[in-house]
């Protein structure tokens, strides 16, 4: 994904060098060697004819309000004007602009997910740890207990905790015996 964007990012940088170039020619008559200065006159002529804007200036040998009766949409006159690569440089700008929010998108939702993993990954750690601390807290009461140190239980020790191996010998009193 990063190979992708990194390659629309360059191909959108060398549209918008072209289209710098582009604005420059429209701009200055002796900066332009294509004739693209003369086009720009003709382009905002159609675009003030079509916003209801008309002024009475023309050109040499050119009818603007042919140009508005002729073409329809601002494309088509674009495409007459400036021509068709102009059209197709205009059009894929828009669509790499489309797939870099499309990519940015996958991008925040890769993240968002990424970051609900890793929450529920701590989260479930958190847990484990919390529970050991209770379990150790509750060894420690019992053991505090058996002490007789417990704050909560009376201070005299309790009998010791009987199991099955021993206990009857523990209890039962030994015979004295002499030879």
């Amino acid at each position: 994904m990063a190979r992708r964007e990194n390659t629309l990012r360059q191909e959108q940088w060398k549209l918008q060098q072209r289209e710098a170039g582009h604005s420059r020619c429209l701009g200055n008559p002796r900066t332009c060697g294509s004739g693209i200065w003369k086009a720009g006159l003709r382009m905002s002529a159609w675009e003030q004819i079509n916003a209801g804007r008309a002024t009475g200036g023309g050109f040499s040998g050119h009818d603007p309000n042919a140009d508005a009766n002729k073409y329809k949409t601002r494309q088509e006159m674009q495409r007459a004007v400036f021509g068709q690569e102009y059209v197709d440089r205009q059009q894929r700008a828009s669509a790499i602009g489309v797939e870099l929010d499309t990519i940015k998108t996958q991008r925040e939702g890769e993240i968002a997910q990424h970051n609900a993993e890793q929450m529920a990954l701590i989260d479930k750690e958190f847990k484990r740890v919390e529970k050991e601390d209770v379990a150790r807290g509750k060894i420690h009461a019992r053991k505090m207990q058996a002490k007789g140190d417990h704050p909560e239980y009376s201070t005299t020790r309790p009998p010791p905790r009987r199991t099955k191996s021993g206990a009857r010998a523990k209890f039962v009193p030994k015979r004295a015996t002499r030879r």
